[in-house]
This record gives structure tokens, C-alpha cells and sequence, in this order.
């Protein structure tokens, strides 16, 4: 029974928001906990149901169309997914391979990614590989009209990125992604 209630109070201590540096707090929520690479975290609440958010963020054969820094969003028959961002001048374009894997839970339902190797998506000299890119999103109905959405993602952007430019390129991606996410859900479900 103690061994449950360290067990406990550690991860509570361990992951509670007072260790997450919060970088923007407006309409977008966006904060980062740095650890051995920094995890970052996007939150907005979207005024659909959970089905309907769910529905374009399984879209991702569709993201280089809907989200403004994705250039590629290719899946193959293994449902391995290859995903390219295109960076401001003068930085290097980055992409990463990964698999989705969906959770469902009561009330709640994540769609989270971990970086693959496949044959069918080799590294490009044209793009910085994000060996480690891992995160998703989780979805939480907050009542049938609403959906609390959160996007984390490993903010380590490998090669030429200067350290001094990463919060400003998390609040941006963070922004970016959720309000294009916003835009997309409201384009294809006009009230």
C-alpha cells in the first residue's frame, strides 16, 4: 500500500503544471516542460463536438493542405506517416516519419505518434530528420458542443536551430497548428 501511495504522490509531483513554463496564455494556451528534450504543449478549447475536431486530425494524409508549415503529409499502405515543415529563411526545412496510434477513452480520445524508420520515407539532404519527434493530440469533450483539444509535441528541432529562437518557434507552432486546426474544423462544418 505505500509503495501505491509514493508511486502516487511522485507522479503527481513529477508531472503537476507548476513545472511547465507557460509561454502564452491567451485564446491559445502554449507551455513547455524541459526535460532531456523540452515537451511542448498547445491547448485551445473548440466550439464543435469531439467527433467532429477527431475527424480532420485523422486527416493527416490532408495536413499539407489545411496547416501553413506542413509541406508533406504522405502515408503509405503500412500507415506510416511522413510529415515535412517548412521553416522560416534561413533555416533548414525539417520532416520526421512516424505512426499514429488512437486511444479511446471515456470522454476522452488521444491520437498520439512515435518516430518509425521505414524504407519508404529515407532521409532527404533537403530536410533535418526529427529522429525523435513523438506527441499527438488528446481530445476531451467538455460537453456536446465543446472539445478541450491538446497538442504536445517534442520541441527539439535537431541541426542549425539556434537555441535562443526555440520558445519563439514552440509559441509559433504552437498557434500556428491550433489555429489552422480551428479554421479547418469551422471550413468544413459551417454553423
Amino acid at each position: 500500500m505505500n509503495k501505491y501511495i509514493i508511486a502516487l504522490f511522485l507522479n503527481c509531483f513529477l508531472f503537476a503544471d507548476i513545472n511547465w513554463q507557460i509561454l502564452k496564455d491567451k485564446e491559445i494556451l502554449i507551455k513547455v516542460f524541459k526535460q532531456d528534450y523540452p515537451q511542448c504543449r498547445a491547448e485551445i478549447t473548440i466550439n464543435h463536438p469531439i467527433d467532429v475536431v477527431l475527424d480532420v486530425i485523422e486527416d493527416v494524409e490532408n495536413y499539407k493542405y489545411f496547416f501553413t508549415s506542413i509541406v508533406i503529409s504522405d502515408i503509405n499502405d503500412s500507415n506510416d506517416v511522413r510529415l515535412a515543415i517548412n521553416m522560416p529563411f534561413p533555416f533548414s526545412d525539417r520532416d520526421y516519419t512516424v505512426k499514429f496510434k488512437p486511444v479511446k477513452d471515456d470522454g476522452k480520445v488521444s491520437y498520439l505518434y512515435e518516430p518509425i524508420i521505414t524504407e519508404e520515407f529515407p532521409e532527404s539532404k533537403d530536410y533535418i530528420r526529427l529522429v525523435d519527434a513523438r506527441g499527438g493530440w488528446t481530445l476531451m469533450s467538455l460537453d456536446n458542443k465543446n472539445t478541450l483539444v491538446r497538442y504536445e509535441w517534442n520541441g527539439d528541432m535537431r541541426g542549425d536551430f539556434p537555441k535562443w529562437a526555440y520558445s519563439q518557434a514552440w509559441v509559433r507552432q504552437g498557434t500556428e497548428i491550433m489555429l489552422d486546426l480551428k479554421k479547418e474544423i469551422n471550413k468544413r462544418n459551417p454553423e
